[in-house]
C-alpha cells in the first residue's frame, strides 16, 4: 500500500470508475490516551459485511530525527540524511487525516465508493472529509452511531443533574435523592431511549412515538398509569405484569428533563440512526490492535502496522 501511495497511483481528482457503494464506519484509536500519543490507528469497517475494508497508521514522531538533530554539524549527518526514509506521515489530527486518506483512494485502491460514514456525533474528521470531496459532486452522509446517540442521553442528563444541585424543583424538592433522578434511573432512562432506536430500524414515526413514550412510562402514578404509548413487546413492564410494577418519578423532574428528550427526538438526528448499527466492530478491532502491541512501551510504526494487519486477518 505504501508503494502505491509513494508512486503516485492514488491521487485526489476523482475519476470515473465502476466502484461499488457501501457504508462504511470510521473510529480512530491511539496507542496511549489524550494528545501525548504520538500513534494512531483509523479503520474503516463495512457496515454490512462487518469487515474492515482499509486501515491507516498514523505517527508524528521520528526518533531517528530526533537523534540526529543535535547532530547536524557531524560528519554523518548528511549521509545519514540522504538515506533516511522519516516515519512521521501526518500533522494535525490523526483521525481526521486517515479518515481523509481513506474515502480519497477508496475508488482508485479499493474500487469501492463510502457514500455514506457512520460515526460518533459531529466530528472533525467527517467535516474534513466533506471538505475534500473524495466523490466530486457526490456528498458523502453522515450517519450516527447508535450506541453513541444512546450515551448522549445518559450524559445529557447527568450533565443537568450536576449542574443543578442545589436547585429547589417546583415540588420544592431536588431534582436527585431517593425517588428522583438518581443514576440508576438515568442509566435506565437512557436504555429505554436506545431501546425505542434499536428496535424500530427504518421506521422513523414508530421511533417517535417510542422515545415521547419513555417519560409518560416512568412518570407514571399507580393511580394515574400512562402506558397507552409503550410498546406491547418491548420493555415496559407495567405491561408485562401490571400488579408489581413500581412508578416511578415524580412530575416536577419529569417536567426538569422534558426538553433534554425534546432535543433527543430530532427528527433529523434520529433519521441519522435508522440503520440501527454501531461502531461496535471498529472499538473490537481497536482492542486486538492494542492485543498485539504493547501500549505501556513505545514501539516504531511499523510494529503498530503489523498489529493492525494481523488484527484484521484474525
Amino acid at each position: 500500500i505504501r508503494e502505491l501511495k509513494a508512486s503516485g497511483m492514488v491521487n485526489d481528482t476523482p475519476t470515473e470508475s465502476n466502484a461499488a457503494d457501501c457504508t462504511v464506519s470510521l473510529d480512530g484509536s491511539w496507542q496511549h490516551r489524550g494528545h501525548a500519543s504520538h500513534h494512531g490507528v483509523v479503520t474503516a469497517i463495512s457496515v454490512d459485511t462487518q469487515k474492515c475494508v482499509d486501515a491507516e497508521v498514523l505517527t508524528n514522531i521520528c526518533k531517528w530525527c530526533q537523534h540526529w538533530e543535535a547532530k547536524k554539524e557531524s560528519v554523518g549527518y548528511e549521509k545519514w540524511k540522504l538515506t533516511h526514509i522519516c516515519k512521521i506521515n501526518h500533522t494535525g489530527s490523526a483521525e481526521a487525516v486517515g479518515a481523509v486518506r481513506i474515502f480519497s483512494w477508496s475508488e482508485q485502491m479499493r474500487k469501492l465508493r463510502y457514500k455514506q460514514y457512520l460515526g460518533e456525533g459531529d466530528s472533525a474528521s467527517f467535516k474534513k472529509v466533506l471538505e475534500t470531496k473524495p466523490y466530486g459532486n457526490l456528498e458523502v452522509e453522515k450517519l450516527e452511531c447508535v450506541g453513541h446517540i444512546q450515551k448522549r442521553c445518559g450524559t445529557r442528563l447527568r450533565k443537568l443533574k450536576n449542574e443543578n444541585k442545589r436547585l429547589k424543583l417546583d415540588d420544592r424538592k431536588g431534582l436527585g435523592g431517593i425517588g428522583r433522578l438518581t443514576d440508576k434511573k438515568i442509566d435506565t432512562l437512557q436504555n429505554y431511549y436506545g431501546f425505542a432506536i434499536r428496535q424500530n430500524p427504518g421506521n422513523l414515526d414508530k421511533m417517535l412515538c417510542d422515545i415521547m413514550a419513555v417519560l409518560p412510562h416512568v412518570g407514571s402514578t399507580d393511580v394515574n398509569p400512562n402506558h397507552g404509548g409503550c410498546p406491547n413487546d418491548s420493555w415496559c413492564k407495567y405491561k408485562l405484569n401490571p400488579e408489581k410494577y413500581r412508578h416511578g418519578l415524580p412530575q416536577a423532574v419529569m417536567d426538569f428533563i422534558q426538553p433534554v428528550f425534546t432535543d433527543l427526538a430530532n427528527e433529523d438526528l434520529l433519521r441519522k440512526c435508522l440503520h440501527g448499527k454501531t461502531q461496535n466492530s471498529n472499538e473490537t478491532l481497536n482492542k486486538l490492535v492494542w492485543q498485539r502491541c504493547s501500549k505501556e512501551v513505545y514501539v516504531e510504526r511499523e510494529t503498530i502496522e503489523e498489529a493492525v494487519f494481523s488484527a484484521i486477518s484474525f
